[in-house]
């Protein structure tokens, strides 16, 4: 499962995409398409942090 708060964190920190794909294990596509949600969604890691994980994901990517 993908951790988009992570990833949120990650980027707060400075890190690149290719950083931040290293950090997690996930894909450059994926770290790209939830930055970009994230972005969509006005949802900053400040608003992130205070979310479980599961409110993080479901927020950028509703089912």
């Amino acid at each position: 499962m993908v951790n988009h708060k992570e990833i949120l964190r990650l980027k707060s920190l400075g890190l690149t995409h290719r950083e931040i794909t290293d950090a997690t294990g996930c894909g450059r596509n994926t770290v790209t398409r939830t930055l970009a949600r994230a972005r969509e969604q006005k949802l900053s890691w400040p608003q992130a942090q205070s979310m479980s994980q599961q409110e993080v994901s479901q927020r950028l990517f509703p089912t």
